[in-house]
C-alpha cells in the first residue's frame, strides 16, 4: 500500500510526508500539511513503517489507519525534550513536540 493524503487521496512520497511535519505530539503522532491540497493530516512511525490515519476516539484515544508503506531504512527516536529525530538513509528530520497544556 502506498501513502495518500486522507482528504485529497493525492500519492505522497514519505519524504514529502516527512518535509511537512509540524508537530510531534505527546502520543506519538505527527501532523502534517499535505503539499497538495493543504489539508493536515496525521502520521506514525513504527519500526519501518510509515501510516497516515486519523484519530479515533472510542473508546480510547487510537489511530484509525488510512494508509500505509515500509520504509526501507527508517529510523526514528524521541530526544529528551520529545522532539523526533527521523533518518531515511542520509536525510533527517526533527519534528519538534506539541506540548499540551492545561488551561
Amino acid at each position: 500500500m502506498s501513502l495518500q493524503c486522507a482528504a485529497c487521496r493525492a500519492d505522497l512520497a514519505p519524504e514529502a510526508v516527512l518535509s511537512s511535519a509540524r508537530h510531534a505530539w505527546p502520543h506519538g503522532w505527527q501532523d502534517f500539511v499535505c503539499p497538495h491540497c493543504g489539508g493536515v493530516g496525521l502520521f506514525e512511525i513504527h519500526g519501518q513503517q510509515l501510516t497516515i490515519g486519523a484519530p479515533d476516539g472510542f473508546p480510547g484515544p487510537c489511530f484509525r489507519v488510512e494508509s500505509e508503506q515500509g520504509v526501507p531504512g527508517l529510523v526514528s527516536e524521541r530526544n529528551e525534550n520529545n522532539d523526533l529525530a527521523v533518518r531515511i538513509g542520509d536525510r533527517q528530520w526533527t519534528i519538534r513536540s506539541r506540548v499540551l497544556r492545561n488551561a
